[in-house]
This record gives C-alpha cells, structure tokens and sequence, in this order.
C-alpha cells in the first residue's frame, strides 16, 4: 500500500529536534543541564527536541557549538531544517505550480538532491546553447 511506505518514510526520517536529542544525550547532558548550556529555557529545548518549534539560528549556532564533540555540525541540522525561508514561501504563494512542484517530487520517492542535480545539467545544458 502506498499510503503505508510513505508514513514508513516519514517515521524514520531523522528530523532536527530528533538529532540535537540524540547528539545531546549522547553527550551525557540532562534537557535542563544542556537547556543552561545555550541559554533557553528547559521548556523552549523540550518543544525544539519534540520537533514543536524550530531553534532560531542563534540558538541553534550555540546547540552546534556545545554538541560538536559528538559529532554536531552546521550542515548536518541545514540538511534536517524543513523550515522555508520567507522568500520561499512567498514565491509558493505567488508561483502557481509550485506546490504540483515540490507534490512529484515528493511522490517520486527519489532523492531531492538527485532531481535537482539533473534539473541543474539540463539548465546549464539550455544555458550553454544559447
């Protein structure tokens, strides 16, 4: 069923709260003790863990800083952020076929990274016989 791989896909999929849970506990840091270490409350740490809220990039900058003994990295929690950019969602809003966009992609099961490397050879391809 179709329905089924999917919701399989989205279950295992690591997300950003997941991995700083993760990093942090493999760290040996309480959500307390670690929510002290980048100055947020324990609550605001508990909501970004449970992926409820998303930590600005300050924070998120002084969670990589504290976790980077464990393996943390700026571009690891890039990859993992879902969270559109405002000109994003403005030309989502404003683009008809933008969503039918991003909805094949998602139904394709193919890695993003991989349609977007053939739409970049085909664009520079058309690029280059102009």
């Amino acid at each position: 069923m179709v329905s089924a791989n999917i919701d399989d896909m989205e279950k295992s999929a690591p997300t950003m709260g997941g991995e700083i849970q993760r990093l942090r506990t493999k760290a040996g840091h309480t959500l307390r003790g670690f929510a002290q270490l980048v100055e947020v409350s324990a609550a605001y740490l508990s909501d970004i863990e449970r992926d409820r809220r998303r930590p600005s990039p300050e924070v998120l900058e002084r969670i990589v800083k504290q976790l980077k003994a464990v393996g943390a990295t700026p571009e690891a929690f890039d990859e993992l952020n879902t969270r559109l950019e405002p000109d994003l969602r403005r030309w989502m809003a404003d683009t008809p076929g933008a969503r039918q966009l991003l909805r094949e992609v998602y139904e394709s099961r193919r890695d993003p990274r991989e349609i977007l490397r053939q739409l970049e050879k085909q664009v520079r391809k058309k690029d280059g016989n102009k």
